[in-house]
């Protein structure tokens, strides 16, 4: 019989996060906020194409920020609070629903939050204004996607 520990576990909002909330989040306050809580409302995931994101946009600040954000995003890693996530396929069908519903869905967008749905996750944490967008929310809450956008926190 499962423990209520394992109980609670399954009820916990499985939310995954944006690479721009994990890139802004030493300078941010409402992402470090909601990022430094992780574990006890809730648990964050990342895919492999979001880390990818991260050192990529790394790879263009200076030496001080590149090591303050790749610190932070170990540090979560490290402790627990941020899970990455199995790789696995996209099917072309998702993506062109999804770039139906949005026509001016970066690809990088489209991918991940694909990746999302073939994964079973419908919450993506984010700061993206174009994703948060009243217009962009009620198109993607049609797809069984939920944006939490923390640019309000």
């Amino acid at each position: 019989m499962p423990s209520a520990h394992w109980k609670r576990s399954a009820r916990k909002p499985r939310r995954l996060i944006d690479s721009c909330v994990l890139i802004a989040a030493p300078d941010h306050t409402g992402c470090a906020r909601y990022l430094t809580a992780l574990g006890h409302a809730h648990h964050g995931y990342v895919t492999h194409n979001i880390l990818g994101e991260i050192l990529s946009a790394a790879r263009k600040f200076e030496a001080f920020e590149r090591d303050k954000v790749l610190a932070f995003v170990l540090s979560l890693l490290l402790g627990g609070k941020l899970t990455v996530l199995p790789l696995g396929p996209v099917p072309h069908e998702t993506l062109h629903a999804l770039t139906g519903a949005l026509p001016h869905l970066s690809p990088d967008d489209a991918v991940i939050l694909a990746e999302m749905k073939e994964l079973g996750f419908h919450c993506l944490a984010t700061i993206d204004g174009e994703l948060a967008s009243r217009k962009n929310r009620e198109a993607l809450a049609g797809q069984n996607i939920r944006i939490l956008d923390l640019r309000q926190s």
